[in-house]
């Protein structure tokens, strides 16, 4: 195998933009990386950008130019569901990753075709319980990598002297399945802490490109996460809310992260959601 900065890397699929991120990485420590992915509408960029149009089809496209180009990289990062195409990388005997990010692993009770892989990762550690029940064995969790260019700390501190002051607090929620964040749980909140006389701003942030969630993120006071009772783990928005040091609502389950993050911990029921959210808005005057 080339050494490191020799290699040439193919990211296949982006979901949360987590190929981007890694590839952007390997390219700026001397690596040839790339990544070629279905160009959903509010998708970020990549190198290789398959059309969407029509849906049924554009998985089979971004198969056929992996057939065309795969012969000019030594490592192939697979991102997601892989299904019958992994016979095919399995004959080219490329070194291969295969990378977990969510539901292929925890609506599955059996995964397939995942020998081709010589290493397997998973996004958040909850999944490595769902990866060994499907015999994905051994998997190593890879949080995942976010660029702090662009994002900067908001000056959460005035934010919060002036919601002491009686302005109603900017809470921010950014959803790409409500089931799956828990979404009924905020809004029902929301009502609670209406019908005991505290305003709340809400704005659920959908449907916009990366960049533009990002700005919607930064009006933000509080930032709500995952709040369902099926998930017990923060994502990328709990991770760039952070960064700019806005606090975080968020149900997760404390064995998962020994070393706890700065999170407002809640129970995934509109009761516990409320409750968090007051406990933030009482310590306003005290952020940051």
């Amino acid at each position: 195998m080339r050494e490191m900065k020799e290699m040439r890397v193919l990211h296949v699929n982006n979901i949360a933009d987590v190929a981007g991120t890694l590839s952007r990485a390997q390219r700026e420590i001397g690596m040839s990386s790339e990544v070629a992915a279905v160009k959903w509408r509010y998708s970020s960029a990549v190198d290789h950008p398959i059309p969407p149009d029509p849906p049924g089809l554009a998985n089979m496209r971004l198969f056929f130019w992996i057939l065309r180009n795969l012969h000019r990289y030594d490592l192939l990062h697979y991102h997601g569901r892989v299904g019958l195409t992994a016979l095919y990388y399995k004959t080219r005997r490329i070194p291969a990753v295969l990378h977990f990010h969510g539901s292929e692993l925890r609506d599955s009770n059996k995964v397939r075709f995942t020998s081709f892989a010589r290493w397997a990762f998973v996004s958040t550690p909850d999944l490595i319980r769902h990866a060994h029940k499907v015999n994905v064995d051994p998997v190593e969790y890879l949080p995942n990598p976010v660029f702090l260019e662009g994002i900067y700390p908001v000056n959460i501190e005035r934010r919060g002297e002036e919601v002491e002051g009686g302005r109603p607090p900017v809470v921010v929620h950014l959803p790409t399945d409500r089931r799956v964040k828990g979404t009924a749980n905020l809004l029902e909140a929301v009502e609670i802490l209406r019908s005991e006389g505290i305003d709340v701003d809400l704005r659920i942030v959908e449907g916009v490109e990366p960049e533009k969630a990002l700005r919607r993120m930064r009006e933000a006071d509080i930032v709500v996460d995952w709040i369902s009772p099926g998930f017990e783990i923060y994502g990328m928005v709990s991770i760039q809310a952070m960064a700019m040091g806005i606090p975080v609502v968020c149900h997760i389950d404390p064995a998962l992260y020994p070393k706890r993050p700065p999170l407002e911990v809640v129970e995934p029921s509109a009761e516990g959601v409320a409750e968090g959210l007051k406990r933030l808005i009482r310590r306003a005057k005290g952020w940051g």
